[in-house]
């Protein structure tokens, strides 16, 4: 099983909605961006793009683009905890689904939430399977538990 917001799936792959997010961002709490967010400021920063694929361009850079701005993404990690060790002690930008951020602040890294002033969509997170396991009674146990806790999140 896969958990993420991809939409390339192969055909037969079996995918259900779990929930949706958007995008925010962290600094570090002395970081010159706070206060003053704004779509040119965020490119007067370095971003770190989290992606196990490791994709740079993403809806935040859609965004940019249609105010003809650019960010600079001057890192990209397969996870968010590498990006948020390295965010605590840098003028790094970290954009990351808001979701994410529940986890962020129940371990009280000094990080800082900071808004994105962007039009952007949400993305949508879903779990993905291959038809093989669609009967599997432990696997079917397995995705009803998962979207049960996305469902008593909400």
């Amino acid at each position: 099983m896969v958990i993420g917001s991809s939409r390339d799936w192969h055909p037969e792959i079996k995918a259900q909605s779990l929930f949706n997010s958007t995008f925010q961002a962290l600094v570090r709490p002395e970081h010159p961006i706070i206060g003053q967010v704004t779509p040119e400021s965020l490119t007067h920063y370095p971003h770190i793009s989290v992606s196990r694929r490791g994709r740079t361009l993403g809806p935040i850079d859609d965004a940019l683009r249609d105010l003809q701005l650019q960010r600079n993404v001057a890192l990209t990690l397969p996870s968010f905890h590498s990006a948020m060790m390295l965010t605590m002690n840098s003028d790094y930008i970290l954009p990351l689904p808001r979701h994410v951020l529940q986890g962020v602040k129940s371990v009280n890294l000094p990080l800082v939430e900071i808004e994105l002033p962007l039009g952007l969509v949400p993305i949508f997170i879903v779990q993905a399977w291959h038809p093989r396991l669609d009967r599997d009674p432990a696997h079917q146990w397995l995705r009803q538990t998962i979207k049960q806790f996305f469902l008593e999140k909400e």
